[in-house]
């Protein structure tokens, strides 16, 4: 009885943390949705210097004549791979090629915040959907918006340790979703 009782306590420690990822890596997913579609217009996605390696990780886009920079950040051994959203206008932008550089440089502007949970042992780590990009675009059709794909997997937290109660699988949870610009419509 003892065995079958501590089997069923890992088996729900387990669904809870997956459950956990999901409900997290969802909501993250679901503002970036939002703030993107929200948009009127795509001005950059790119890579930044903080992720070399050719992966998309950074998508700027402009309403009303503000900028929000969305840059996802790699994890460590000591801290989770998170999302970053910055805010600002063209005035806080010193540099006059600027917005040739708002996607690949890793200077903070304006108002930075983590859109992700930080905690390394109970928040959730977001990493790369396999060798995908973070964000993509599609060229729009004449008289239609950019179209943004957003990909990555979501993890437990990077000190969250493996026991088996309490992991995620390898292949974390993933998380992707395609949607239209409104572009000021």
């Amino acid at each position: 009885f003892t065995n079958t009782l501590i089997q069923s306590l890992r088996g729900q420690s387990k669904v809870k943390v997956i459950n956990e990822v999901k409900q997290n890596g969802q909501v993250i997913l679901d503002r970036l949705s939002s703030d993107i579609r929200q948009a009127e217009d795509v001005a950059c996605i790119g890579t930044s210097e903080l992720n070399p390696g050719g992966k998309n990780d950074t998508i700027v886009v402009v309403k009303q004549g503000t900028y929000a920079r969305f840059r996802f950040i790699l994890p460590t051994s000591n801290a989770n791979g998170l999302i970053k959203r910055s805010d600002f206008t063209a005035e806080e932008i010193s540099n006059p090629d600027a917005e040739n550089l708002l996607c690949s440089t890793s200077q903070d502007i304006g108002n930075t915040y983590t859109l992700t949970g930080i905690d390394p042992i109970n928040g959730v780590s977001i990493n790369y959907d396999n060798e995908n990009p973070v964000f993509a675009a599609e060229s729009p059709l004449p008289g239609y918006s950019d179209v943004v794909t957003i990909k990555f997997r979501a993890f437990q937290g990077v000190k969250a340790g493996s026991l088996f109660e309490s992991s995620v699988s390898e292949e974390g949870v993933s998380f992707a979703t395609t949607i239209q610009v409104r572009g000021g419509k």
